[in-house]
């Protein structure tokens, strides 16, 4: 149970249901899988290793949710495909053009045809609700499932109130870190970043290069901004920070992964309490004191001068 991306979101007014309330609010929704006439199906989970277990895995204050999506495959060129073959025969055969709804209702035709015939296939979510520190960290590359995961809540839950943190100028800030060499000493400067022109557009991806050669520095100084930038920190994780304060591709460490190992554990559920224990643990430092360099308060972006502010900022 590692998670490898993630986006954070603040729960606003705490969790507002009891444990028992939210295990029988999440039931309800259980995951289904498709039938044979339908193209998609999402539900939730029990997150731990058993399957018949509770829908919600608690640990140290922490609340763990696993969304299933099912979702039958049918790809757009064979869906296309039929649908020329059924309208040649159809124009041929009534010695006419096919009106456009006519079409239309030819696909939807094959459509569901085609679902009764086609492979699925499965994902899950991960993410869980941090009722110390109020935040939502979903297990996501991306923003729209994270924001699916959280919705998926609220519609099970009735009230589940989140928005995005108030953290700003992650670019500005990462761009000064390099142009300056210099970044708060929890933080080190990996080897990968992205870098993109604002004013004229396009975008230059770095990788397994030093980000503070004169070549890259000189790149940054020609009005450009870092909008993604890979950090460690603490020596216990490394990730690729993005401007939208989402972080992406995190590898723990060698460090972490030995504590893990060091926990004792005589079974698997117990292995994985501890790995999550562990990986959550870390993630509440990390993301603690990101949230704290970003922050609206943070006196880091009031240095940044307002003659380097236009030059990252587009007009």
């Amino acid at each position: 149970m590692w998670f490898k991306n993630i986006h954070v979101f603040i729960l606003k007014n705490g969790l507002e249901k009891n444990l028992e309330e939210l295990e029988s609010d999440l039931a309800a929704g259980r995951f289904l899988p498709c039938s044979s006439i339908e193209p998609r199906a999402e539900g939730w989970v029990a997150p731990g290793l058993n399957p018949e277990g509770p829908m919600v895995y608690v640990s140290n204050g922490k609340y763990l949710l696993a969304r299933k999506t099912e979702q039958k495959l049918i790809p757009a060129s064979v869906l296309n495909e039929k649908l020329k073959e059924l309208v040649d025969f159809k124009e041929q055969k009534e010695n006419r053009k096919l009106r456009k709804k006519e079409k239309e209702s030819l696909k939807d035709e094959i459509f569901h045809t085609l679902v009764t015939q086609a492979f699925s296939q499965s994902s899950l979510t991960y993410g869980y609700i941090d009722l110390i520190k109020n935040w939502v960290v979903v297990n996501t590359s991306s923003r729209k499932k994270a924001e699916e995961f959280c919705n998926a809540i609220r519609s099970s839950l009735g009230s589940f109130k989140v928005e995005l943190p108030e953290v700003q100028g992650v670019s500005i800030l990462m761009t000064e870190w390099l142009k300056n060499q210099k970044c708060p000493p929890e933080l080190v400067i990996e080897d990968q970043c992205v870098i993109e022109d604002t004013r004229e557009g396009g975008s230059l991806k770095v990788a397994k290069q030093n980000l503070l050669a004169d070549e890259i520095l000189n790149f940054i100084d020609h009005g450009r901004e870092v909008v993604q930038l890979k950090l460690g920190f603490q020596n216990h994780i490394v990730f690729n920070l993005k401007d939208d304060f989402s972080l992406k591709t995190l590898k723990f460490l060698d460090g972490i992964h030995e504590q893990a190992s060091d926990i004792f554990t005589e079974t698997a559920a117990d292995k994985f309490d501890a790995d999550f224990t562990l990986m959550s643990e870390t993630l509440t430092e990390l993301l603690g004191f990101l949230l704290g360099v970003f922050s609206m308060e943070n006196t880091e972006l009031n240095k940044v001068s307002a003659k380097e502010l236009e030059a990252l900022i587009p007009a």
